[in-house]
């Protein structure tokens, strides 16, 4: 699952015309008050390295996109010790969150993946980042629901999602049928 995710991520990242060695896309799962990370893309080793695997939910660009459906920023500072500040200020991020961030991002977009039109709970979503204060713009941002791979995105991100969710039923169900009957 985490390959067709990598494969869909980098399409994505191509479409929008990103630098991709200086970018990354990941795609979170939303579950109980977090997220986990489900994939990354990126053609740099080093900036498609996994981070803390889980985000709350209530924090940073994650937190906003979730609620809202879609936040951007960008052109944050390039020192360190303003980017942390920025996060915690006008991000909500606590200082245990902000020192486990691995990528100070410059520009990023978070955007939700809602369920496929039904009323469903949407079903996780996707961040864009990059270490240029411009590498993500407010075009590319509003640009990403209407590419051509973010409907097959979104419809693997929800397959994916119903097959995590199936896999604890199923593992119970064929544990109940392994048993020996009752006699």
């Amino acid at each position: 699952m985490q390959a067709v995710l990598g494969i869909v991520l980098t399409n994505l990242l191509a479409e929008l015309r990103v630098d991709a060695a200086r970018s990354r896309a990941s795609v979170y799962r939303h579950g109980e008050g977090e997220f986990i990370m489900l994939a990354r893309a990126s053609t740099s080793q080093l900036l498609k390295r996994p981070g803390r695997g889980r985000y709350p939910d209530n924090e940073g660009i994650i937190g906003e996109a979730w609620d809202r459906g879609a936040a951007l920023a960008f052109e944050l500072p390039s020192t360190e010790a303003r980017w942390r500040s920025k996060c915690t200020r006008d991000w909500g991020m606590s200082e245990e969150s902000v020192a486990g961030i691995k990528m100070m991002s410059r520009s990023l977009v978070g955007v939700r993946i809602d369920a496929d039109g039904s009323t469903r709970d949407p079903v996780g979503l996707i961040v864009v980042e990059s270490l240029d204060p411009l590498g993500i713009s407010g075009e590319q941002a509003d640009a990403i629901t209407t590419l051509p791979s973010w409907e097959l995105t979104r419809r693997v991100l929800h397959e994916v999602v119903e097959c995590l969710d199936d896999a604890p039923r199923a593992g119970a169900k064929r544990a109940s049928t392994d048993r020996e009957p009752d006699l």
